[in-house]
């Protein structure tokens, strides 16, 4: 008698294929990070091709500064995610301590003070802030041992509400952070 074929692996037929886009679909799986590089830049064509205001310098400065503060809060998110963390309060985190920066700067941040402060010290003021601020959720992820999604969440709703209260619920002028922002560039 005689013995039925062996059927192949589905893995061996995945990876026989030889075809132009089999190989890109393999590259693609062998280096991931290659999506999202190809996506941005074929994206960068598309948008300059159809204006070309988009390519100009002083466009892709305005987009950068723009997007520095996204771009940090993105990294640090990035690392609390692999290392199977979640923090739901960076948002409001970072709004409150804007706050407390602008106020500051403005004048009208701390009792007793009158004036303005110079904005290197209403940063330095807001960089212990958010120091704090954060000391605050690992002590009660580690110390208490609350999971970390339950603490940024309640913290998400009470610096929400401290940025609402230490606000006045208003919105703070254009100009109250400008000489900081330029010099900060």
């Amino acid at each position: 008698m005689q013995t039925p074929p062996v059927s192949a692996d589905a893995a061996d037929v995945f990876t026989a294929r030889t075809g132009a886009l089999a190989r890109i679909q393999q590259l693609l799986h062998r280096y991931p990070v290659i999506s999202p590089a190809a996506v941005l830049v074929i994206a960068c064509i598309v948008f300059s091709l159809k204006n070309s205001n988009f390519s100009a310098s002083l466009n892709i400065g305005i987009m950068l500064q723009q997007t520095a503060v996204l771009a940090t809060l993105a990294v640090g998110q990035t690392l609390i995610v692999l290392t199977a963390g979640v923090d739901l309060s960076v948002g409001t985190a970072m709004l409150l301590v804007h706050l407390i920066i602008a106020k500051l700067t403005i004048g009208k941040g701390m009792p007793f003070v009158d004036g303005s402060l110079p904005g290197v010290v209403a940063l330095g003021i807001g960089l212990v802030v958010a120091l704090a601020l954060g000391a605050f959720h690992g002590g009660l992820v580690t110390r208490v041992g609350l999971p970390p999604f339950i603490v940024t969440l309640g913290t998400f709703y009470i610096f929400q509400s401290l940025g609402l209260v230490y606000s006045d619920a208003q919105t703070l002028p254009g100009d109250a952070m400008s000489g900081l922002l330029t010099w900060t560039g």
